[in-house]
């Protein structure tokens, strides 16, 4: 379940647009990102209620590039990923 909802999470073509961010000069790489305040914009609403969805289970997308994606995991998430693991 770990694997899907990551995959879920990083496995689309969504965009992570910040209401909050202060300056746009900011690199995404500084800035403080409160995931529960992003606003998703996809080219299909099918995508984005995917990434809503695996959100809503801990999972959130905050940013990505042709190199990286940056998902933010719910502590109890990542406590329910390592017991699955040992």
């Amino acid at each position: 379940m770990v694997e899907f909802m990551t995959i879920m999470s990083v496995a689309h073509e969504v965009v992570a647009e910040d209401p909050t961010k202060i300056s746009p000069n900011m690199d995404d790489d500084e800035a403080e990102v409160a995931p529960e305040k992003l606003q998703y914009q996809g080219p299909s609403p099918d995508e984005v209620t995917l990434v809503e969805f695996a959100r809503a289970r801990g999972y959130s997308f905050i940013m990505s590039n042709d190199s990286v994606a940056k998902i933010c995991v719910k502590q109890e998430q990542e406590k329910e990923a390592n017991s699955l693991l040992t």
